[in-house]
């Protein structure tokens, strides 16, 4: 393989996707090669880097096809070439079967990944406070979000596409995106801080607060205009008609009282109503059921004394012997 990217070019059926799922298995330690295709192999090394640093994974045949042995070198494999046998021992950091394997491979690449230093933004405690937070992102959930939501591509959601995006670039620009992001999401929230607080300032303006206040005292004028209209002594009509329209107004209060009371009361009346129907029915029912039980009874009384009397119509009967004549 070259730097930069790789192009197989086959037919179908002959292993292409198998190059693919033998990276995966050395890479995540997650195996879903078919058994036949695992017989064929003999040994595996796969190389990659991290920054500067190189590494080499080796896989061999282990007991039997299905349990390989892996072997993680700290080294790629030309340098271990060079290596004299105690130097590959201290450049192998593990040495076993899958399943230790796979934890292994996780917590290295969480372990070598960390030197990205991921941030988030988050709203402030205060719920007065409008300003974002950054604060540190953990890089394990980060790469979790990163290649788990983005594997499911049969579909678009949320910010699905950029984690996608973030896949196809490669973990080495994962840190200018996420600063970007954070960066992006303070631009936004300063854009809409600016949409609230523009407002405010365009009504800071001087001009502007001396019409207010000059609405401010032609409303407190109006005010105390009304104020004084209510506490004019009404003339003897008036004051005879407002006392009319008083008492009219707690007669219809207390008719207004008198109806909620009797509403209730029509409430409660229809709700024991409804009640009663319900037990009545049930007794209904009770009765027909009982009616029902009575006339099989009688049926069955009616057959009892129908058995018996002819019972005792055939124990009435006496067998008579025939008579034999004889000749001789």
């Amino acid at each position: 393989m070259a730097d930069g990217v790789n192009l197989w070019v086959a037919d179908n059926l002959k292993g292409k996707t198998s190059i693919f799922k033998v990276l995966k298995l050395a890479l995540s330690g997650n195996d879903d090669l078919d058994e036949e295709i695992m017989s064929w192999l003999r040994e595996v090394w796969v190389e990659f880097e991290i920054g500067s640093n190189s590494y080499s994974v080796n896989m061999t045949k282990g007991e039997n096809d299905r349990s390989p042995i892996y072997r993680f070198y700290n080294a790629n494999r030309e340098a271990l070439k060079a290596f004299s046998a105690e130097q590959v021992e201290a450049a192998q950091s593990f040495k076993g079967v899958l399943t230790n394997y796979a934890d292994f491979i996780e917590n290295l690449f969480f372990r070598e990944f960390d030197y990205y230093r991921l941030q988030r933004t988050q709203r402030a405690p205060q719920k007065d406070n409008p300003n974002l937070l950054t604060v540190p992102a953990s890089w394990k959930t980060y790469f979790k979000a990163i290649f788990l939501e983005a594997n499911d591509n049969s579909f678009f959601y949320g910010n699905q596409s950029e984690l996608v995006f973030q896949m196809l670039l490669g973990l080495e620009l994962t840190y200018p995106i996420n600063r970007l992001k954070v960066k992006a999401d303070n631009l936004k929230n300063d854009i809409g801080l600016h949409k609230i607080q523009a407002p405010l300032q365009a009504a800071a303006d001087p001009a502007h607060l001396a019409e207010l206040q000059a609405e401010l005292q032609e409303i407190h004028r109006r005010g105390l205009v009304l104020t004084e209209a209510l506490t004019v002594t009404s003339p003897p009509a008036q004051a005879s008609t407002l006392r009319q329209i008083e008492i009219a107004r707690n007669r219809y209060n207390t008719l207004s009282q008198l109806q909620n009371t009797l509403n209730a009361e029509i409430i409660s009346g229809n709700n024991e109503h409804n009640e009663l129907e319900r037990h009545a029915t049930r007794a209904y029912r009770s009765m027909n059921e009982s009616t029902v039980e009575m006339n099989k009874r009688n049926r069955r009384l009616n057959d009892l004394t129908e058995y018996e009397q002819f019972g005792e119509f055939f124990n009435s009967l006496r067998s008579k012997p025939a008579l034999a004549a004889a000749t001789t």
